[in-house]
């Protein structure tokens, strides 16, 4: 099995950010370039699926959607597909890449279904609640009490994601470390998951 860094955040903390410079920084070091997945995952689940991808955004957004909206939707083809079948196709390419290596995935229950890996690091960044109201604001366009809601929607639907996967489990059962971005900088926290992966022998 290959190297894996898994990534987990709350909301609106702009960890994007910091995985982008993490692979850049493992990538220089390795004779395997590094990847970063995260949107692709939902792409590439539309295809094992065989369907498009706004059949399936529910799934990694704020809501559930029912068999029956899906088979009333626009976009449904003859065979529509389930909430639970969408989470399988999420299991197994967030699983593939993991096995592959080399890469740091974001979200998508990484941490759950990367648990075993021997090669493997899970993270997670968190923020105080004003910082990520700010980001979400400025990112999403949207006012404070949008913003409020949106973060909380969003936090509800992944407890229900994450169930999903078994992994509704104290952080200290799931991730090696916890960074929180408002109180360090992204220099400060690139340098030490590159410590943290140097000390594992990742690179």
């Amino acid at each position: 099995m290959g190297l894996v860094i898994t990534i987990s955040r709350e909301f609106g903390s702009n960890a994007i950010n910091i995985a982008s410079e993490l692979v850049k920084h493992l990538s220089a070091k390795a004779k395997k370039p590094w990847v970063l997945v995260t949107n692709q995952v939902l792409e590439d689940a539309a295809h094992l699926l065989n369907v498009r991808t706004e059949e399936i955004s529910h799934v990694f957004g704020a809501q559930e959607k029912s068999l029956e909206s899906i088979l009333l939707s626009e976009y449904t083809r003859k065979k529509a597909v389930t909430d639970n079948e969408v989470k399988e196709a999420i299991r197994k390419i967030v699983r593939d890449y993991a096995e592959r290596g080399n890469c740091i995935i974001m979200g998508r229950a990484g941490s759950i279904i990367a648990q075993d890996i021997p090669n493997s690091l899970h993270i997670k960044m968190a923020a105080h609640i004003d910082y990520r109201i700010k980001n979400v604001m400025v990112n999403l366009k949207m006012t404070e009490i949008q913003a409020q809601k949106y973060i909380a929607d969003t936090a509800s639907h992944r407890v229900s994601f994450l169930d999903y996967f078994n992994g509704n489990l104290p952080d200290n059962e799931l991730v090696d470390a916890i960074f929180h971005i408002n109180r360090l900088s992204s220099k400060e926290i690139t340098t030490a998951i590159l410590k943290f992966a140097e000390s594992r022998k990742m690179i």
